[in-house]
């Protein structure tokens, strides 16, 4: 099972156990012809980028995971207590601007490269090496932030009290089992 597949099939049992809520209807007023649009694809993109808009993005399809991430990166990269993330599948990603890269490794062992932009420091992006396959960004980097709905929560072995996260949301101690 890859990873995309599996994060799907953890998507659906959320949302057999009602964890999930469903994803607001299109906003016409932000249903404009764009560059990125592709045929047959979803009609209300997700779009974002930097806060000085050096670095933009268009995602032509749903999450197939959103969650809070409190390992010990995520928690630095942000100046508090977690990580807010969208995942989707690379293949329908469209971006543009140069992002200034930065390879880690995270508390899994595999190499993480987080994308920011060069002039404002606004981090935007992520990819993995071990999941080539799959494209996150960061949740306030989105053009409307209100689309973001945390699944669950990961690393919460690595939580702090006083970072308070919805107390519904599932939580892994580190990222869910394949």
């Amino acid at each position: 099972m890859t990873i995309l597949s599996h994060y799907i099939h953890l998507i659906a049992q959320l949302a057999r156990d009602e964890l999930v809520t469903p994803a607001p209807p299109p906003c016409p007023d932000r249903l404009a012809a764009s560059p990125f649009e592709r045929p047959n694809q979803m009609t209300h993109a997700y779009t974002g980028g930097c806060a000085c808009g050096a670095i933009r993005y268009e995602i032509a399809s749903e999450p197939v995971f959103q969650n809070h991430c409190q390992c010990r990166d995520c928690q630095r990269k942000s100046g508090t207590g977690h990580g807010s993330y969208l995942t989707f599948a690379r293949a329908d990603v469209k971006h543009s601007g140069n992002a200034t890269l930065w390879d880690m490794v995270g508390d899994s062992g595999n190499v993480k490269t987080r994308a920011f932009c060069p002039a404002c420091g606004s981090p935007v992006y992520m990819t993995f090496a071990a999941m080539p396959d799959i494209f996150t960004v960061h949740a306030a980097s989105l053009d409307d932030p209100g689309r973001y709905k945390p699944q669950v929560v990961t690393y919460a072995v690595r939580g702090y009290e006083w970072d308070f996260l919805d107390p519904g949301l599932q939580k892994f101690e580190k990222m869910p089992p394949m």
